[in-house]
């Protein structure tokens, strides 16, 4: 029996992280500025790979990680992930 199971790394620094990062994140568009825009890029990566790969995809987040104020947006990002049904880990 095997377990197939996709992990998307968004802690530490890596890009989801510098997208929910308000300090990294200096973007004027629809993907910078409100806790709701920098938290579009990871949810919408999150649900492309739901979409094609099924309910086995998850991310991996670490709010207390020490990057500016992450912690805060992550609980934005866990709350609308939840309620469109995404996959955490």
């Amino acid at each position: 029996m095997f377990i197939i199971f996709l992990l998307v790394h968004g802690a530490n620094g890596y890009l989801i992280t510098q997208f929910l990062d308000s300090t990294a994140n200096q973007r004027t568009d629809k993907w910078g500025g409100s806790v709701e825009n920098r938290s579009r890029f990871g949810l919408e990566v999150l649900k492309v790979l739901t979409e094609v790969f099924g309910p086995d995809v998850g991310v991996k987040l670490s709010p207390a990680g020490g990057y500016n104020d992450v912690g805060y947006v992550f609980e934005y990002f866990l709350t609308l992930g939840l309620q469109a049904e995404l996959p955490f880990s």
